[in-house]
């Protein structure tokens, strides 16, 4: 696959997973410039995902993600959008 098919392929679901979070009720961006993609926010609480398709985050990003500083109300998780799948996996990080 070519690289630009790649890319849109993964902003394709980010823009799922802002969807998902849009409907639980989360206020919801992008975050390009951390190790997360997506960033919901509520009055409770933080979530901070990152997205990915077909596959689970390297140990190394793994690890990024875990020493990533956070106030306590933030949850860390992993989106992992299969090919044809209505729902992503999902995995705290």
């Amino acid at each position: 696959m070519d690289k630009a098919r790649t890319l849109e392929k993964g902003a394709r679901s980010e823009r799922r997973t802002m969807r998902l979070l849009k409907r639980q009720g989360y206020n919801v961006m992008r975050s390009p410039r951390s190790p997360f993609d997506v960033i919901g926010f509520n009055t409770l609480s933080i979530i901070l995902v990152q997205v990915k398709t077909n596959y689970w985050p390297p140990t190394r990003e793994m690890t990024q993600m875990r020493n990533f500083p956070t106030p306590s109300n933030t949850i860390k998780l992993i989106h992992r959008w299969r090919d044809g799948a209505s729902a992503p996996d999902v995995r705290y990080v």
